[in-house]
């Protein structure tokens, strides 16, 4: 019989993210993965939040994004999934041509683009801050990216 163990999971285990400085002007983010005790669900995921312009008082709405996506999936006035895929073509989610954030005179984004793939990895998005010369780049294995502009994060709140 198993015994319930902590916050009410019927085995231990480790996850492990691994992260690689790729030279003085890279890190990347691999290897996440899990072992456990016994057989149990494991689904893991990476929330990283970058404001590239090395200041916490600023936004990153003057940020400029780029998205490899055709389609985003819709949310309900609660944001919670419909169940539909929307076209992005002349919406504010068309991130195809890179432009700023807030260029669409909105107060941010938390939705999941659906990746125009045809690779097994390919590139998803880039973020840039113009003024420092940052960029951050995600290529990933997954179907989609959740990108989400810290439109619910408290003023103030420095990280």
């Amino acid at each position: 019989m198993k015994h319930q163990r902590k916050f009410g999971v019927l085995s231990d285990g480790r996850a492990v993210t691994e992260y690689t400085l790729r030279n003085r002007h890279g890190l990347s983010t691999g290897v996440i993965y899990a072992t456990t005790d016994t057989q149990t669900v494991v689904n893991l995921t990476q929330h990283s939040y970058f404001n590239l312009s090395g200041d916490p008082g600023n936004t990153i709405l003057d940020h400029i994004l780029a998205v490899n996506s055709d389609q985003v999936l819709e949310l309900d006035d609660t944001s919670i999934l419909t169940g539909r895929i929307l076209d992005v073509t002349n919406s504010r989610f068309d991130f195809r041509i890179p432009k700023r954030i807030a260029a669409n005179g909105n107060g941010g984004y938390d939705n999941f683009w659906v990746l125009a793939k045809d690779l097994p990895t390919e590139w998803a998005a880039d973020l840039r801050h113009p003024e420092s010369g940052r960029v951050l780049q995600i290529v990933t294995t997954a179907p989609g990216v959740q990108i989400y502009t810290g439109n619910a994060i408290p003023d103030g709140l420095v990280g």
